[in-house]
């Protein structure tokens, strides 16, 4: 995946609209981060702008106490890897 281009292209996919798409995409990112991490860095800035998004659905849904809680999964997510970076970045 490294070879085929992928670091370049998974954080503009971060910009789909639907919640489940940029979950699978952050997902494929914690798994490539060792090797694209250089490459991952420059999306901190929509990273965090997804993650304010979350804390805000995160507690509409917990007002209105949803079962699921899908929205504070996702904003755990957001969180790990904006941490991930974060760390990769001071260890350069």
């Amino acid at each position: 995946m490294v070879e085929g281009g992928w670091c370049r292209y998974l954080p503009a996919l971060l910009r789909l609209q639907d919640h489940d798409s940029r979950e699978k995409v952050m997902v494929a990112m914690d798994t490539l981060l060792p090797d694209c991490s250089s490459t991952f860095r420059s999306a901190l800035p929509l990273l965090r702008s997804l993650q304010a998004e979350y804390e805000r659905l995160s507690q509409e849904e917990q007002k209105e106490q949803q079962g699921d809680m899908y929205f504070q999964g996702l904003l755990a997510t957001t969180s790990g890897l904006i941490q991930h970076l974060s760390e990769a970045r001071e260890e350069l």
